[in-house]
């Protein structure tokens, strides 16, 4: 059994902007990060800009 959350989709609150995104995980996803802390691991991987900063203020997310 496969858990996706809620149709295999991540919403994204920017609470600076007020914007709304929802995110599609492919299914290779799931199957190669384990639980909430791998997906967790993945979202930050690929939305985190390159050589961000990690103690800045503001947020560095694509």
């Amino acid at each position: 059994m496969t858990i996706k959350g809620v149709n295999g989709v991540i919403g994204f609150v920017n609470l600076s902007t007020g914007e709304i995104r929802k995110i599609q995980v492919p299914d290779e996803v799931y199957r190669n990060f384990l639980g909430g802390y791998g997906l967790g691991v993945w979202f930050l991987y690929t939305h985190i800009k390159p050589k961000a900063d990690p103690l800045a203020l503001t947020t560095s997310l694509a």
